[in-house]
């Protein structure tokens, strides 16, 4: 994969195929590999990028663990690749960080998988902060650890709604 960096952080990505551009970004507890039985049908007509978010995959770890650091992070892989207004699809944290994004920057469309625009309540912030302890205690040993921290905190899909591209 290749790299960029932001804030002394080197981050990971790939982009494939050709056309208007949508860039993946991952959950909590994941890494771009998430999307890849998800992408092919896409590359025909579509540029696909994919990135690690800093402290996942090949990226380094963060200087800081906010969402708007990953959506700056994610802003620099856009500026890296020179694309304009890209369609951003989020998993879970990565629907945050999409929102994050959108705040500041246009975009040409939005998905949220397994995420919401809305605050989360008390009992998801306490299932995210169980799923950081527990990160912290064990690491993220590859998949099943991945696996874990999704299903605790996604648990069954919220509100979701699918985005046709044309």
């Amino acid at each position: 994969m290749p790299h960029t960096t932001y804030r002394n952080c080197s981050i990971a990505y790939s982009s494939a195929g050709t056309g208007p551009a949508v860039v993946f970004i991952h959950g909590f507890g994941e890494d771009s590999r998430v999307w890849a039985d998800f992408l092919p049908p896409f590359f025909e007509k579509y540029q696909t990028v994919t990135l690690d978010l800093p402290g996942a995959g090949a990226s380094e770890p963060p200087a800081e663990s906010t969402i708007e650091y990953f959506a700056e992070a994610v802003r620099t892989v856009v500026e890296t690749l020179g694309l304009e207004k890209p369609v951003l699809i989020g998993h879970s944290m990565g629907g945050y960080v999409a929102l994050a994004y959108a705040e500041r920057y246009p975009l040409s469309g939005l998905g949220l998988f397994h995420s919401q625009p809305f605050a989360d309540t008390e009992e998801k912030k306490e299932a995210r902060r169980k799923s950081a302890e527990f990160v912290e205690q064990q690491g993220v040993g590859g998949a099943v650890a991945g696996e874990h921290l999704v299903r605790q905190q996604c648990g069954e899909a919220v509100g979701g709604q699918a985005f046709v591209f044309e």
